[in-house]
């Protein structure tokens, strides 16, 4: 059986539980936050919202002066020159997400090379 975790769907001293309606609306208000990510019948609830690490991931950017350059996705998440930033070592899927939401602001595009996995995309920030 799926569901939450019963540590955060439910109360063992006094027996209860959320419905599974009751689940996904505890997870899609957390998505319509930005604070998750559906993928198919599970949920990613992230720490701090897509909105909140696209500016962590754009602040990075600028403050190296790399507006204007196309970066890889690689190079975002597991480069030499993002070892210290809290982004170093993220899935590339979720990478992808903060690029999108960044993209809809106007301050990246991203470029889809030939792989479906993202291992040859690139990002140019504006």
């Amino acid at each position: 059986s799926s569901g939450i975790n019963a540590e955060y769907g439910g109360n063992s001293k006094i027996s209860r539980k959320l419905s599974p309606a009751a689940e996904r609306i505890v997870l899609q208000d957390l998505c319509d936050q930005g604070q998750g990510i559906m993928a198919g019948e599970r949920c990613f609830v992230l720490w701090r919202s897509i909105a909140e690490w696209g500016a962590l991931m754009y602040s990075w950017v600028t403050d190296r002066g790399l507006t204007g350059t196309v970066l890889t996705l690689f190079e975002l998440h597991s480069g030499d020159d993002t070892e210290d930033q809290p982004f170093h070592g993220m899935d590339v899927w979720l990478v992808q997400h903060i690029i999108g939401t960044l993209q809809k602001e106007g301050k990246a595009e991203l470029m889809m090379g030939e792989n479906l996995d993202f291992s040859d995309a690139g990002v140019k920030f504006y």
